[in-house]
């Protein structure tokens, strides 16, 4: 039997690992002249591995319960186990996220690679492929300045569009579309939000623990804390990572979105007002642009009072109203921004939307309209939360590819 693997990132490699057995020819294609470029980039260059908390809300889609199958059977312990025979020792940081102890993306590309040597994959580099096609029970994969390859099963595992200079685009939907699939319009995941306001030339490069939340409808339909970013066109941070797939899902069904920006989380609304009251009343003397310097990052001082209504930063803090008061905890209690869009694909970890999991069998990842036709990783329409939830996906759905891909017939 004869496997062909079309991709050469997370998932294709597992895939590649798990159909090698007796019996079976693997050959793995890869447009780039290595394979896992992008693994090495994840985790800031250290590969959070997976998450000690796989709770299904932390996986989206079109339908979110369609991972819970593969990720019963592949869960955080499996992860473990599987890298730990490869070498890999784990350390559980903050969050439950896992990352190798070496603190080296490159060490766990490494073991991939050096796993698939030892079991025969065969690695075809600078092969992009432009064709699948389907030839009686068989199939003939084209790639560049190649003869057509005769193929038993395939795995499509080419990843998503997020990350097109280490290698994302859309290939693989092309030609999962050409075989039949219906895709689901992809659009950046994990990605900074571009926001409307006149404030965010001030504000760029303030970074602060905070927490935001998405508003669509009237609605909070995300939140997340953590840490917040303000950038040139708008935010990005962790906090805002988590709410991004959520904001573009809206932005995508045409409907207005807001990021409110908490900037003080820790206090209650109460808690809040009495301390900026105490501060006013302490120091009624100063400035008022000065009062809130040593509570709030102080380049976000003059921007949080005149999105207040203060204009006049220099009059005395004693002279402030109650009510212009109330006014400034209601804005660190929610500092409103209109949601733009989302950050472009250059600057998204992950790919939301793809292939239709509607029509791929949830238990083998097997294609339900082109047997022996199996799809892993991004190319199905499953994306994870920020924090090592997207590497276990492809892990998990690229070993029952792969598995699923060199069963006997």
């Amino acid at each position: 039997m004869r496997v062909a693997i079309i991709g050469g990132g997370a998932s294709g490699m597992v895939a590649a690992i798990a159909a090698s057995r007796p019996g079976v020819e693997v050959l793995l294609f890869e447009k780039g002249e290595r394979v896992g470029r992008k693994l090495l980039a994840t985790g800031n260059g250290r590969c959070n591995l997976t998450n000690l908390d796989l709770d299904p809300v932390h996986f989206h889609g079109s339908l979110p319960a369609f991972s819970r199958p593969v990720l019963a059977r592949h869960d955080a312990a499996w992860t473990l186990r599987f890298f730990g025979a490869l070498g890999i020792t784990p350390v559980v940081e903050d969050r439950d996220r896992v990352f190798p102890r070496s603190g080296q993306a490159s060490s766990v590309l490494d073991v991939l690679r050096w796993r698939m040597e030892e079991l025969g994959a065969q690695v075809r580099c600078k092969g992009t492929v432009r064709d699948v096609r389907v030839s009686g029970r068989a199939f003939q994969v084209f790639a560049d300045s190649a003869l057509p390859e005769t193929v038993d099963r395939v795995v499509l595992a080419t990843g998503g569009r997020a990350a097109p200079t280490l290698g994302g685009d859309v290939s693989g939907y092309a030609l999962a579309h050409a075989l039949g699939h219906r895709i689901i319009e992809p659009f950046p995941a994990l990605a900074p939000l571009r926001l409307s306001s006149p404030w965010l030339r001030q504000v760029q490069g303030t970074r602060f623990d905070g927490a935001v939340e998405v508003l669509a409808g009237g609605e909070i339909v995300a939140s997340a804390r953590g840490e917040v970013l303000f950038t040139e066109h708008g935010a990005s941070g962790p906090a805002v990572l988590d709410v991004s797939r959520v904001a573009g899902e809206r932005l995508l069904a045409g409907q207005p979105v807001r990021l409110n920006v908490i900037l003080a989380p820790d206090l209650e609304p109460d808690a809040l007002r009495r301390e900026i009251d105490r501060r006013f009343e302490q120091l009624p003397q100063r400035p008022v642009s000065t009062v809130l310097v040593g509570f709030l990052n102080k380049r976000l001082v003059p921007a949080v009072l005149r999105e207040s209504g203060l204009a006049d930063l220099e009059r005395c803090a004693g002279a402030v109203p109650a009510e212009a008061r109330g006014r400034i905890a209601e804005v660190l209690e929610g500092w409103p921004f209109d949601v733009a869009g989302t950050g472009p694909w250059a600057h998204a970890q992950v790919t939301a939307g793809g292939v239709d999991v509607a029509e791929v069998d949830p238990g083998t990842l097997e294609s339900r309209r082109v047997p022996n036709l199996f799809l892993a990783g991004e190319m199905l329409d499953v994306d994870g939360d920020c924090g090592g939830f997207n590497l276990q996906w492809a892990w998990a759905s690229g070993h029952v590819a792969g598995e699923g891909a060199s069963r006997p017939a």
